[in-house]
């Protein structure tokens, strides 16, 4: 299956390979090499949610998959902690196939959602990232303001045409 969308990233001093395929499920994902669960969080069509913390490293909610959990289960927790919403549904968007350059057999995959979410009326309490802020802006500002180029815009258009309200 050819990639809809490649690219290659510096992240923490090594250059990481990244094949962005769309996807309705994660069939094809091999659930022991899932590491991530992340989403575009739309508060309405025009609103989403994302973060911002104190070093201005700014993201989309999601993390890691803890031991035990479904995909969905970690993205219901990664929201909540990461920018204090509630998940009221979500969707797959598309699955990331990524890899180092010194070690090309250790592939892994990061899930990507749209996300409906309501905002609750507390401050962000993330237990790995202190200061975190919930940022919620204009969607037609969200790929300016994570400033990840065509990937974002790739993530976002996704999210948009798949999102149900």
């Amino acid at each position: 299956m050819k990639p809809d969308f490649f690219e290659i990233v510096e992240w923490q001093s090594k250059k990481i390979y990244r094949e962005f395929y769309r996807a309705d499920n994660f069939d094809a994902v091999p659930n022991e090499r899932a590491f991530q669960s992340q989403a575009v969080c739309f508060v309405d069509k025009d609103t989403v949610v994302v973060f911002k913390d104190p070093n201005d490293h700014v993201g989309m909610p999601g993390g890691h998959i803890e031991d035990g959990e479904t995909f969905e289960v970690t993205l219901a927790r990664e929201i909540y902690e990461e920018s204090a919403c509630k998940l009221i549904k979500c969707g797959p968007t598309c699955y990331i196939k990524e890899w180092d350059e010194k070690s090309p057999e250790s592939i892994s995959f990061a899930l990507r959602y749209w996300a409906v979410v309501k905002p609750l009326d507390e401050e962000v309490n993330d237990p790995c990232h202190s200061g975190r802020k919930r940022v919620i802006i204009s969607f037609n500002e969200a790929s300016e303001f994570l400033g990840w180029g065509k990937s974002a815009d790739f993530l976002l258009k996704l999210a948009s045409d798949k999102v149900k309200f």
